[in-house]
């Protein structure tokens, strides 16, 4: 995050406010806008961020696979986010219950449908 944000400059005060509504919402307040040399920059609030990364929870992922890089360890585990948050949505919003079903065909076909019906229902 503020890597994407050390020195970058804007055209105007409005821009640089957008920029942080799109890409920051939750966290533009930790970098208030400042002109500095007739440049419009955001300036890094440090404490701050400290504070709110100090409250931040941690976790500790472990492997006994030597040859998986820290991005293809973080890549899986987000895979595996992602699909149980979609099975989630399953059982609680779609009232999918169990599978009950005889075969691995049966309960792919039957998550596909699931998924498409909750894809593809109206809002």
């Amino acid at each position: 995050m503020e890597q994407k944000i050390e020195g970058k400059a804007f055209e105007s005060i409005p821009s640089a406010y957008r920029y942080l509504e799109n890409h920051f919402f939750r966290l533009r307040k930790l970098f208030p806008v400042s002109i500095h040399h007739d440049r419009v920059k955001l300036i890094r609030k440090g404490e701050a961020i400290a504070r709110l990364s100090n409250r931040m929870g941690h976790a500790l992922l472990l492997t006994n696979q030597k040859e998986w890089t820290k991005s293809d360890i973080l890549s899986l585990y987000r895979s595996q986010d992602l699909l149980e948050k979609l099975f989630d949505v399953l059982k609680n919003e779609i009232n999918g219950k169990r599978l009950r079903v005889s075969s691995r065909a049966g309960a792919e076909g039957r998550i596909f449908l699931s998924f498409s019906i909750r894809h593809f229902r109206m809002p």
